[in-house]
This record gives structure tokens, sequence and C-alpha cells, in this order.
């Protein structure tokens, strides 16, 4: 069997590629402040969210404190006029009688 990491362009990796400087621990666990076991499967973690500890409470006033718009707009569209009925109906005929003009003359021919 080939080495894969030979196989390519790169080769292995050398020693001078990995940084000395970094030095990653992993997180402390504590079984006490977490909802979490040790031995948790990933697909746990994902269903849970990767969300530990869910605090519930509302505050209104501090919502619209942080949230509050100095000013409100909206928009209200019109679109069933007179004027926009009447242009989808003519252009609906126009579209059924040139297609229509193309295709009965070769039905009938047959």
């Amino acid at each position: 069997m080939i080495d894969l990491m030979a196989a390519t362009g790169l080769g292995i990796p050398s020693s001078e590629w990995l940084p000395e400087i970094i030095h990653i621990s992993p997180l402390q666990f504590s079984s006490s402040t977490s909802n979490f076991r040790i031995n948790d499967t990933i697909e746990t973690l994902v269903y849970r969210l990767f969300i530990d500890y869910w605090s519930s409470e509302i505050s209104y006033e501090r919502y619209y404190n942080a949230c509050a718009p100095t000013h409100c707009t909206y928009l209200y569209e019109k679109r069933l006029d007179v004027l926009y009925a009447v242009t989808i109906f003519l252009t609906v005929i126009n579209g059924l009688l040139l297609g229509l003009r193309f295709v009965v003359p070769i039905f009938v021919r047959l």
C-alpha cells in the first residue's frame, strides 16, 4: 500500500512546518458546573446545540431599551389594482394567441 502522505506532492510534513510556540491544552472539565458528561458523544453535543446552560430570564424593558428604534416605517403595497389586473389579463391572452398561431397550423396540416 502506498503511503498517502508520501504520494502527495507535498510529502510528509517536516518539523519546521510545525511551530513549537503553540501549546494547546484541553479545556478543563468540571462535572459540577456542566450539564454534559465527560463521555458524551459529539452527536449528543450537537443535539443539545452545544448549549450547556440556557437562561430563561425575560426582561422586555431591557430588550426595548437595547433595541428601541429611533423611528418606525412601514411599506404598504397595493398589488391588485385595476390596471395591474388588466395588464396581466392582456398579457396572458396575447401569449396564448401567439402560441396558438404557431401550433394550430402544424396540427391542421397533419
